[in-house]
């Protein structure tokens, strides 16, 4: 596993062609998504959580890893409202995202290339609009275009039930995988959740249990 760090925040990244335990987790997490997506054809997924610091972010950005591993081209986006842990890292220096297409005549978007088959649209400087832009008819055009441009969109996501945005996700992508702090997961927490999401069908993908 190798990191990457900015201002004292650390990625952790999962080294896929070292064998370790943490990379056969996350392959195994991956063939188990890999084959929802075949099964039901998905390809817009948001991960999101129960509460804050679960490691959503360190989750997508691994999964995003291990999918371009068996040749997928992904596209990550930081849809995390109230953290935006993986633009401040990946994006220090980029001043626009998925907040700055809004309103805009073209679909121009301002994608960083982070690696070989794996692609970053970060937040962006307008924080404030995203909720706005998620319900505008112009979201349904941009996810429509990105869709045709990658086999797999991953969303970072704010926890679901303290964030609208992440609400709004939820209902645009195909399904959510949610992760779990080990730490302080409840039972009953997660039952309650499953029926609340089920009530406004949102597909509910897997559960992902992190700091095990």
């Amino acid at each position: 596993m190798f990191a990457k760090r900015e201002n004292n925040e650390v990625l952790k990244v999962a080294d896929l062609d070292t064998p370790s335990s943490v990379a056969d987790l996350i392959r195994g997490i991956r063939n188990r998504l890999e084959f929802e997506i075949k099964q039901h054809k998905l390809s817009f997924l948001a991960v999101t959580s129960l509460e804050e610091n679960s490691g959503t972010s360190t989750i997508t950005f691994n999964l995003a890893n291990s999918f371009t591993a068996i040749g997928k081209r992904v596209l990550i986006i930081d849809g995390n409202s109230s953290n935006s842990f993986l633009s401040r890292l990946l994006a220090a220096d980029f001043d626009c995202g998925i907040t700055n297409i809004f309103n805009q005549v073209s679909l121009d978007f301002p994608i960083l290339t982070l690696g070989k088959s794996i692609d970053f649209l970060p937040m962006g400087t307008r924080t404030e609009v995203l909720g706005d832009f998620l319900i505008s008819p112009e979201s349904q055009k941009v996810f429509h275009e990105l869709k045709q441009r990658y086999d797999l969109i991953l969303v970072d996501t704010s926890p679901l039930e303290k964030s609208s945005v992440s609400q709004l996700f939820s209902t645009l992508t195909d399904g959510i995988v949610v992760v779990i702090n080990q730490k302080k997961f409840k039972l009953r927490q997660w039952e309650e959740f499953k029926k609340n999401r089920e009530k406004l069908s949102v597909n509910i993908i897997g559960m992902i249990k992190n700091f095990v």
